[in-house]
């Protein structure tokens, strides 16, 4: 699945139990992550609803642990376990480290049905190991990959029009065909050329080569 099947599915009000997010795009799995918080979070209770914790810094345990934990005053909680995630490749002899894994496992099979936990990953799930395993049957895996060509020129139109302004169809071509750097440093140009001579409605290729930075 892609980023945009996925807001699609977010529209609708379809929301899962377990999401692995991974790829190179970490602006659009940014988008995702807050779409997914509009759905489940209720508005001025999002700090009770929601826990963020580093891969580096839980035990697989802990995270089964917190993912049990119920919603306050909401139908869901949201657990967002970011990169790394070393627990993914827990070494056999790591008696500890295993039993530990065995609860994450567990709770993967049966997962409470008020709590959303979503994986973030820079590369996708492995072929093997017990845990990678058990995500590629349970979860639902979401890839965050670059944008090339008229993906790439609906995302510029969409954000340049969440700003009230339009762009034409030169200045868009001429975007698209000279990204080559990742969508958080194209937002900042796109953030320059909608500052730019607000009193235009329309970003033209002028403006575009007239203010965007060549890389």
């Amino acid at each position: 699945m892609d980023y945009h099947t996925l807001l699609k599915q977010l529209h609708k009000g379809e929301i899962h139990e377990i999401y692995f997010f991974y790829g190179e795009e970490k602006l659009l799995q940014e988008q995702d992550l807050k779409a997914l918080e509009k759905q489940i979070l209720p508005e001025g209770l999002e700090d009770f609803n929601k826990d963020v914790v580093s891969g580096v810094d839980v035990t697989p345990k802990q995270i089964a642990e917190m993912a049990m934990n119920l919603p306050f005053m909401a139908e869901r909680r949201l657990l967002i376990v970011q990169a790394p995630l070393p627990f993914l490749s827990i070494p056999k002899n790591d008696k500890a480290g295993q039993a530990s894994l065995q609860y994450l496992i567990e709770y993967l099979e049966a997962p409470n049905p008020q709590c959303c936990i979503v994986f973030c990953s820079d590369s996708a799930l492995g072929k093997t190991g017990t845990l990678n395993k058990k995500l590629q049957e349970t979860a639902i895996q979401v890839e965050f990959a670059p944008l090339k060509g008229k993906v790439m020129e609906n995302w510029i139109a969409q954000y340049v029009e969440s700003f009230g302004r339009k762009i034409d169809r030169q200045a868009l071509e001429y975007l698209s065909s000279i990204n080559s750097f990742d969508l958080q440093i194209m937002e900042q140009e796109l953030q320059k050329l909608v500052l730019y001579r607000p009193e235009d409605a329309v970003i033209t290729l002028q403006h575009v080569e007239t203010i965007v930075t060549k890389t």
